[in-house]
């Protein structure tokens, strides 16, 4: 059995497998927020829309809320983002009364949107984790 050991090319292998197995973190991060943004948003109750369209994902945290006034609201769309890649996603809502929303203060929606779709995260995590190719 002859047995030919190039080390060069062997080293570019792994470069290739580090670089393909440092990026499944990021995208599964991503994939994980994309699902929940897009949970908590159907799950929050209307009555104008605001509160609805006021949930954001983004990589970073930011005061955004949506401009107040308007009778409707259309519902936001969960961002695809596109290549971006980050280990920290934000699912968030500056809408000053979401919190009370959160704990049942709405006769359309009494049960809280974030525990409803944390409660679901292990579903999300495992759909994650296929698209990813973990899985």
């Amino acid at each position: 059995m002859e047995f030919e050991l190039n080390i060069k090319e062997f080293n570019r292998g792994l470069d290739r497998y580090k670089k393909a197995v440092s990026k499944k973190p990021e995208r599964i991060c991503k994939a994980v927020a994309q699902a929940l943004h897009s949970r908590v948003t159907l799950l929050t109750s209307v009555d104008t829309g605001y509160a609805r369209a006021g949930w954001r994902l983004e990589s970073r945290w930011s005061p955004w809320t949506p401009d107040s006034g308007s009778e409707h609201y259309p519902a936001p769309e969960t961002p695809s983002l596109g290549g971006l890649t980050s280990p920290e996603w934000w699912v968030y809502n500056n809408v000053a009364y979401i919190r009370l929303l959160e704990h049942g203060h709405s006769a359309q929606a009494p049960a809280s949107m974030t525990a409803v779709a944390l409660d679901e995260s292990a579903g999300i995590f495992t759909e994650a984790a296929k698209k990813c190719g973990w899985v």
